[in-house]
């Protein structure tokens, strides 16, 4: 009745309350709105009052005003925001007017504020504000650190699985000194790993969902074709793009495969594992897929072949889902990442393998193709570093030394296609297929113009190169 009682409660926040919306979304537009509302209180009016006698002019007047004045707070000190927290206001407000107005009154078709925002977006960029700037990439080395501590929880979890004591306890204490974190234990590891996997297959936002986000979420399916095992999301979710008006289709986002990579790790074993470690569903267990990790203590040690390692009744918090992939990195002896690299990482590794952006989109859940824009591969440090040189030495000297990087490549190969082919000429027996055939003498005088024909072959081939 407990867990009944509560969704009960969720269902009917979201219906009364929230109108379909987030939390974190309702509080940020709530904010944006206050803000608005005190700026022309200030000047005598009132927000509500503009919107029902439909004044639009003085409402716009307003609007330009307010945003030519817009600060945020950051360390005690007002200071110029950036591009991005500036759409994201004229987003809520835009939102709010739009459901006050009956849909009459959209401040994007207001003339004078667009031309505003555009003059306030150069002044922006003009101050190093104008970037919309992405969680950093995680490394392909660094992300390879990551994938080896998978692969050692996959073969830890697969001896839980199969009950062997002595290696899943071997497996468990290499671990234990392996760590970093005092306080973290191998069912909290097993859930980070989890988070990580479904961040980064499913592309997902940070935080996004997370903590609602129901055990039955993913279903395993296989292919008829070859038997290739997979989960997949079965049930649609609300995101930042997709609330009210559309929902992102179950068969658009991506899997996670029962596939071994070179390190071990398994995604689709790591999670079949994790979901048999949590409590039997029953009338007052949550249903929700990340249940907060059950206490060490006298009564439970998840070092030993235990079956349900997390609470039955209580959901891990938004604290808990923010430090989840920090303590993977610390694990993994990488620097601490943010939940939001996991989406970065993976948007620009599809970005590098050639995938279409409509297709990223697909598996994003951006709305359009140009969002993917800010998220285009900056070239490495070794290409700098090749650019700078070339600058600093000059393209005559440059030009010099890759000629002559050429011109040994050539050497190295023209001595090794020449030496092929004159052993290959040495191992045919001429004078004996000669005389079994009766074939006339000139014919072995042709081994010493072949040779001499290879040899012109590899000179014209370096010459046309």
């Amino acid at each position: 009745m407990k867990v009944e009682n509560a969704i009960n409660q969720e269902k009917d926040s979201y219906i009364n309350e929230n109108g379909g919306l987030k939390k974190a979304t309702l509080k940020k537009r709530a904010s944006c709105v206050k803000d608005f509302s005190d700026f022309i209180q200030t000047k005598g009016l009132s927000l509500s009052v503009l919107i029902s006698e439909n004044q639009r002019d003085v409402l716009e007047i307003l609007l330009c005003d307010f945003f030519k004045g817009l600060q945020i707070q950051n360390k005690g000190k007002n200071e110029d925001p950036s591009r991005s927290t500036v759409e994201g206001v004229k987003s809520h407000l835009r939102m709010h007017i739009l459901a006050e107005s009956k849909q009459t009154c959209d401040i994007s078709q207001f003339k004078k504020l667009q031309h505003t925002l555009k003059g306030l977006y150069c002044f922006l960029k003009k101050e190093g504000k104008g970037d919309i700037h992405h969680h950093p990439e995680i490394l392909d080395e660094e992300l390879n650190k990551v994938r080896e501590k998978l692969g050692i929880l996959t073969k830890t979890m697969e001896m839980h699985k199969s009950g062997d004591a002595i290696m899943f306890d071997s497996l468990v204490n290499g671990i234990e000194n392996d760590r970093t974190h005092p306080t973290t234990n191998i069912h909290r590891l097993l859930q980070d790993a989890i988070l990580f996997t479904i961040l980064f297959f499913g592309i997902r936002r940070g935080r996004e969902g997370i903590t609602d986000m129901h055990r039955d979420m993913f279903a395993k399916e296989s292919s008829s074709e070859d038997g290739f095992e997979y989960f997949k999301k079965a049930k649609t979710e609300i995101s930042k793009n997709h609330q009210v008006d559309r929902c992102q289709d179950v068969d658009a986002g991506g899997i996670i495969p029962f596939q071994s990579d070179e390190y071990g790790w398994n995604p689709g074993k790591l999670l079949q594992s994790y979901l048999s470690c949590l409590p039997p569903l029953d009338g007052d267990t949550l249903p929700f897929l990340f249940l907060r990790p059950r206490r060490v203590c006298g009564k439970f040690n998840p070092n030993v072949l235990t079956r349900v390692w997390y609470d039955a009744k209580a959901k891990i918090g938004e604290n808990m889902v923010a430090n989840s992939i920090k303590r993977l990195c610390e694990w993994a002896g990488i620097p601490p990442y943010s939940n939001h690299s996991c989406r970065a990482t993976g948007i620009r590794i599809l970005k590098r393998v050639g995938l279409d952006d409509r297709d990223i989109c697909s598996f994003s859940g951006h709305r359009s193709a140009q969002s993917l824009l800010s998220y285009d591969p900056v070239p490495d440090l070794a290409l700098k570093r090749k650019v700078a040189t070339a600058l600093q030495v000059g393209h005559k000297k440059m030009k010099r030394n890759i000629n002559n990087l050429v011109s040994c490549a050539y050497h190295v190969l023209f001595e090794s296609v020449y030496h092929r082919l004159n052993n290959a000429m040495n191992l045919f027996p001429f004078r004996k297929v000669t005389k079994m055939l009766n074939l006339p003498r000139n014919l072995i005088q042709m081994r010493s113009r072949w040779r001499v024909l290879n040899l012109w072959i590899v000179v014209v081939f370096i010459r046309i190169r």
